[in-house]
C-alpha cells in the first residue's frame, strides 16, 4: 500500500494556494518597481534641462528633484524589486514543500516597505 505524503509544516491547502497568488502578485510589482527604476534612472534632472532641450523634444520627461534624491529613489526602488523577485520565488517554494512560510512573509512585507520608500523618496 502506498501512504500519502504529508507536509513537512502541515500547509494546508488554502494557504498554499494564498502562496500562488502572493508569487504572481509579488513577481509583477517586482517587475514594476524594476521597470520604474530604470526608467527613472534614464532620465534627466529638470534643472539640467535647457531650453534648447525642450525645443528639440517637447514631450520628453524629466525628474523633478535632486540628484541625491534620484540615486536613493533608483536604488531602494532597485532593491524592492529584487526583494519582491526573490520573495516571490520563496512563495513559491512554500507552494511546493510547505517549507519557510514565515520567511515568505518577511520577505514580503520588507518588499513592501522598501517599494514604498522607493516611491516616498521619489515625490519628496
Amino acid at each position: 500500500m502506498e501512504s500519502a505524503s504529508t507536509p513537512a509544516e502541515g500547509g494546508s491547502a488554502a494557504l498554499r494556494a494564498l502562496a500562488v497568488i502572493l508569487f504572481l502578485l509579488l513577481l509583477t510589482g517586482g517587475a514594476i518597481m524594476i521597470i520604474a527604476a530604470t526608467d527613472i534612472a534614464g532620465t534627466s534632472l529638470c534643472s539640467d534641462i535647457t531650453r534648447a532641450d525642450v525645443l528639440r523634444n517637447p514631450n520628453g520627461d524629466c525628474f523633478d528633484g535632486s540628484s541625491v534624491q534620484k540615486v536613493l529613489s533608483v536604488g531602494i526602488g532597485y532593491a524592492g524589486g529584487a526583494v519582491a523577485v526573490i520573495a516571490a520565488l520563496m512563495a513559491l517554494a512554500y507552494t511546493i514543500t510547505a517549507r519557510r512560510g514565515r520567511l515568505v512573509v518577511i520577505l514580503a512585507v520588507l518588499a513592501i516597505v522598501l517599494s514604498g520608500l522607493s516611491i516616498l523618496v521619489g515625490n519628496l
